[in-house]
């Protein structure tokens, strides 16, 4: 008698023996399996997420969506930038309306926005209103009509989409400098300098 097929004193059938052969295989593929998966999983959990090339594409795509963010909050922005003329000369003419009747926020309203994102004024003209309004106070708004009324058309260029005006003295020596730059995406002009 072999002592391996002896348990508590009793002997196993080869039936017996073939089941817990059978169990013992069962459990070896599933541990084996288990283990597969396991492995498989953090491969796939290294090369999905921890590695550096999977930290550099997590990077990359939370850039360009940063990107496309600011890309939309502009074109909104423009889109949205509905005051000034179909013409520079009807934006210039809008805007001396708004100087003659005082209405600083209004007159603002038909320069540029800030384009720039590393202005902290950046989709805004708060420069624009605020030396609008430092004009108004030093008593110097009259002025700038006055000046608004004489300027002269010097050039236009269609391809670049600009218009450039320019206010001479008697002599013809040039006092001021406009450029009026065409927005796009609402159809207006805008006053880009003054």
């Amino acid at each position: 008698m072999n002592e391996g097929n002896v348990q508590n004193g009793q002997q196993e059938s080869p039936t017996q023996n073939a089941v817990a052969s059978s169990k013992k295989k069962v459990w070896f593929v599933v541990i084996a399996v288990a283990a597969v998966i396991l492995v498989l999983a953090c491969i796939f959990a290294w090369f999905g997420y921890f590695s550096q090339e999977a930290r550099e594409d997590r990077e990359l795509q939370a850039k360009a969506n940063r990107a496309q963010a600011a890309l939309d909050e502009f074109e909104e922005a423009m889109r949205n930038d509905t005051y000034g003329g179909a013409t520079p000369e009807e934006t210039l003419q809008l805007f001396i309306a708004a100087l003659e009747a005082g209405d600083i926020e209004l007159a603002s309203k038909y320069f540029a926005l800030e384009d720039n994102m590393n202005d902290p004024d950046y989709l805004t003209r708060r420069k624009w209103e605020e030396g609008l309004r430092s004009t108004q106070q030093e008593g110097k708004i009259q002025i700038i009509i006055s000046d608004l009324k004489e300027v002269r058309l010097e050039s236009v260029n269609n391809f670049m989409e600009t218009a450039w005006f320019s206010v001479r003295d008697v002599n013809g020596e040039m006092q001021h400098e406009i450029l009026l730059g065409f927005n796009k995406s609402s159809g207006v002009w805008k006053i880009e300098s003054l």
